[in-house]
């Protein structure tokens, strides 16, 4: 399956970073059968009130209770997530928590991060103050202002004694907890990224397994759940199967776990823990959030990214 395009940096364990800490202080001052579709309640709340209404909708509905398979399941996929692309496009800056988890140098995470986020389109903007793990950090990028580098603050104790400094988004330091730069944030660039490997499945008629079915968030969201399964490694030798949600009022990718090949390819599913590459959840979504250049400034001074 694809790579996911999110944001930021992880906790690791104490002896990971110390490391960190001491190299920041010295930088300068992110084909199957046919099933029935399988609402999902137990797995993560998208509240139903927090998507504020857009001029997009829906152009794929499918009834309740039905489901599409393979070929049929795949191009409904794209059209949604191609949807979902275009009602992005008429939205300047939205907000959300992010809900993560990511496998970095073969390590998962233990717990999953919480990351207030808020993303403005042009110019390409992210804020991020996180509130699990080393709570309190903060990150701010902009394209084209502080020589296009990642402004980190840490939390906790160590945020009080090292300042805010400046990294390359794709330098070792800011990727180091991370799978993928904060350059390749927000719900679009995961929508565009996803399309694309979803396209190359069809035109190539990759073997695999995937359907299309009504699904439900915790808290009622409704959505549409593409599950795909590679029926083999040699088609996909890092990710074999996707969960993906995507919610019905704006066809944008909220929810998507990720799962490599087990050790035992004879095992079970092989979809717990010990596969999971990378899962994203969106909650609290405000698309109306209306952010200015002050949500995005290192001298705002709610934030502690001042010199």
């Amino acid at each position: 399956m694809s790579d996911v395009s999110r944001i930021g940096a992880h906790s690791l364990p104490g002896l990971r970073w110390a490391l960190l800490s001491l190299l920041l202080i010295q930088a300068s001052p992110v084909s199957g059968e046919d099933s029935t579709a399988t609402p999902n309640a137990q797995q993560n709340t998208v509240p139903a009130s927090a998507l504020a209404s857009t001029a997009g909708t829906s152009i794929t509905r499918l009834p309740d209770g039905y489901t599409l398979t393979n070929r049929r399941a795949m191009r409904a996929c794209i059209e949604l997530l191609n949807q979902g692309i275009e009602n992005l496009s008429r939205i300047p800056s939205y907000t959300a928590t992010l809900i993560r988890r990511e496998r970095v140098d073969g390590e998962l995470q233990p717990d999953d991060e919480v990351i207030a986020l808020k993303f403005r389109r042009e110019p390409f903007s992210v804020y991020m103050k996180w509130d699990s793990g080393d709570r309190g950090r903060e990150a701010l990028f902009v394209a084209g202002r502080y020589n296009n580098k990642l402004i980190v603050r840490l939390g906790g104790l160590r945020g009080r004694f090292i300042p805010a400094i400046r990294l390359d988004p794709a330098g070792s330091l800011a990727m180091a907890e991370s799978r993928y730069s904060v350059t390749d944030a927000g719900l679009e660039h995961l929508a565009q990224l996803l399309l694309a490997y979803r396209r190359k499945d069809l035109a190539e008629e990759t073997p695999l397994k995937c359907e299309l079915a009504p699904g439900v968030l915790r808290g009622g969201l409704g959505c549409y759940r593409f599950q795909l399964t590679y029926l083999n490694r040699e088609l996909s030798n890092v990710y074999r199967h996707t969960d993906l949600y995507i919610d019905k009022q704006h066809n944008l990718p909220i929810r998507l776990a990720n799962h490599t090949w087990p050790a035992d390819e004879s095992a079970a599913s092989g979809l717990g823990q010990d596969t999971l590459i990378e899962y994203y959840r969106y909650e609290d979504l405000d698309l109306q959030a209306g952010l200015t250049g002050r949500d995005f400034n290192r001298d705002n001074p709610v934030y502690r990214l001042r010199r």
